[in-house]
């Protein structure tokens, strides 16, 4: 694998607690001796967290869609 794949590897095994405790702190001094590592981490977690908004926006949509159908179909309604 590519240096740039194996460094997004260890950037998300990292995000998501996936590294044992002394891979955590070997990638940690990285950060520290690489401070462009840190800047691709910062970057890296930036991402998840727009791709979780966009995946909360889009299941949002989803349950308005749900609940318009829900509530236009007489057979739900209370009578």
């Amino acid at each position: 694998m590519r240096k740039q794949l194996h460094e997004t590897e260890d950037i998300d095994n990292y995000v998501f607690n996936k590294m044992a405790a002394p891979d955590r702190f070997l990638f940690e001094a990285k950060m520290i001796v690489a401070p462009e590592l840190r800047t691709n981490l910062l970057f890296q977690q930036r991402a998840y967290s727009m791709i979780r908004w966009f995946g909360r926006k889009k299941r949002k949509e989803q349950l308005e869609c749900l609940f318009t159908s829900l509530m236009r179909d007489p057979h739900f309604l209370p009578r």
